[in-house]
């Protein structure tokens, strides 16, 4: 009878699809292991990258050439203060920079990365908008021309006259205004987000329904009071309008703001540990 020992425990038995002392499956426990080895290699090769390394991929030159331009002149200021930074922390600085410059590469590589996706986002939303302006005035001129256009527009001379408003705004400039005002709405509203927790309680690995209805109707209900008053609609008619564009930019605008911004506890941490450090010098001065 062929044997076969556990993976997981080691128990040596005939050979099964589970095991019958732990009771693992077989099958999906190497699979499991097999992804985790496999993600663990590409967090090593991840973490050997180094923004000095000539290996770098060439697809991130252009982003290392970005950073050497930030980067150069701080660590150049750091090399000013070498000696005074030696005395108070002998060399256990100089241990921590090597990580400390391979982390700032990562985060300013996926800095440049969300920020080349927004700009382009923006950009395609801005003519998707000025596509679906320019065929709702087309559709708009047709309905009016019927009788139930004309009816409608007797009944309901409010909305009608909010309506013609809009599409009698150049279809360029109005769809760069709803995606100017989207942008801006978003990235203040992940911002905040950000820094008072609700990201990670309220939007990261959530619900789908939280992450592009909920959100993006926030978004769009905040926006629309900054376009309500300019073009003299209502905040329903404003959320109407903003609603695809904030549609399509809240997620990256969040991505961003995640990226870029600490969590608000963070403030908090830094300023503890500066009170710790400056309570520690004292005592030892006081020593």
């Amino acid at each position: 009878m062929p044997m076969m020992t556990c993976p997981k425990c080691g128990v040596e038995q005939k050979e099964d699809d589970a095991c019958m002392v732990c009771g693992v499956i077989i099958e999906k426990y190497n699979k499991r292991m097999a992804e985790l080895a496999k993600a663990a290699e590409a967090e090593e090769r991840r973490e050997q990258e180094d923004p000095d390394n000539p290996e770098v991929p060439e697809r991130f030159l252009f982003i290392r050439e970005l950073y050497a331009k930030v980067a150069d002149p701080i660590e150049e200021w750091v090399g000013r203060y070498a000696d005074m930074l030696d005395e108070k922390f002998g060399n256990a600085w100089r241990e921590i920079m090597p990580s400390a410059r391979r982390y700032t590469f990562h985060w300013f590589r996926g800095l440049t990365d969300r920020l080349v996706t927004l700009a382009l986002s923006t950009c395609l939303i801005w003519m998707l908008c000025t596509a679906l302006l320019h065929v709702a005035g087309v559709m708009w001129g047709l309905y009016r021309q019927l009788p139930m256009g004309d009816q409608y527009a007797r009944f309901f001379p409010d909305k009608a006259g909010m309506i013609e408003t809009i599409l009698n705004q150049p279809p360029i400039n109005l769809s760069l205004t709803l995606c100017l005002t989207a942008l801006g709405v978003c990235v203040g509203i992940g911002a905040v987000i950000r820094l008072l927790f609700f990201y990670r309680w309220f939007y990261r690995d959530r619900h789908v329904f939280l992450q592009y209805i909920v959100w993006p109707a926030v978004c769009a209900a905040a926006g629309s009071r900054a376009i309500a008053g300019d073009y003299g609609i209502t905040y329903a008619f404003g959320m109407i309008l903003l609603f695809i564009p904030v549609l399509l930019l809240c997620a990256p605008c969040f991505r961003l703001a995640g990226h870029v911004l600490p969590e608000l506890n963070v403030f908090v941490l830094v300023r503890q540990a500066r009170v710790l450090i400056a309570g520690i010098q004292t005592m030892i001065r006081q020593g």
